[in-house]
């Protein structure tokens, strides 16, 4: 592997052309490593695996190892939070690229990017507590899988604070507990959660049918 020190283009260049040429020549077996690989030839992700990863491999990961969590999560989790920076400002290679190339605003881009992603900074959170990666029993998975598919559907109607018209407070503070017990996964969280949920859809069908009726049409008294 290339040497730590002088993180320049030409260094970056070199390293990728060591990794197409042996990509595992020189490391041990260290299955986070080799997942992270796969996304090599991105030179931001080759700065922040060259430069921050290895320390988080030498402090964060056997601590999440030693918690119970198995080898291949502690390692996902360590490049998932990596990996985060790429849409976070004001880093943000990604909506910085995109705001250049629509002459937009880089910055107010950044932060929508950052509003409309939110629910990938709860993902590590799933790794770790839940079957979400499949590392149970197929039925542990499937309802891992289920209850957190319910949990961003429900995030995203709380992140905007709208499904069928603006929420109010109410509507907002039983979405945000439906939310929170959806990525709970069990049978009660998750039929809990359903249930909120159809709650503040009636409410918002009700109050979306209310808006749409039209104004009764003005008469003239006779005099």
């Amino acid at each position: 592997m290339t040497a730590r020190a002088g993180h320049g283009p030409q260094d970056l260049d070199r390293l990728r052309g060591d990794l197409r040429a042996d990509p595992v020549a020189g490391e041990d077996d260290d299955p986070g490593l080799h997942v992270a690989k796969a996304s090599w030839p991105c030179p931001e992700l080759v700065g922040f695996l060259d430069l921050a990863a290895d320390p988080c491999r030498v402090v964060v990961v056997p601590g999440l190892i030693d918690l119970g969590l198995p080898v291949l999560t502690a390692h996902l989790i360590v490049l998932w939070l990596a990996l985060d920076a790429n849409i976070t400002p004001p880093v943000a290679l990604g909506p910085f690229a995109a705001a250049a190339i629509a002459g937009a605003d880089p910055m107010r881009t950044g932060w929508s990017c950052f509003r409309f992603a939110k629910i990938v900074y709860l993902m590590p959170v799933l790794f770790a507590y839940t079957h979400i990666l499949l590392t149970g029993t197929p039925g542990q998975n499937l309802w891992a899988v289920l209850s957190a598919t319910l949990g961003v559907v429900l995030f995203s109607i709380v992140s905007t604070a709208f499904l069928m018209v603006r929420m109010t407070p109410v509507e907002f503070a039983l979405m945000a507990v439906a939310t929170v017990l959806a990525f709970v996964p069990f049978a009660v969280t998750t039929l809990a959660a359903v249930a909120l949920f159809g709650l503040v859809y009636v409410m918002q069908r009700r109050r979306s049918a209310s808006l749409r009726a039209p104004a009764p049409a003005a008469t003239l008294e006779p005099r």
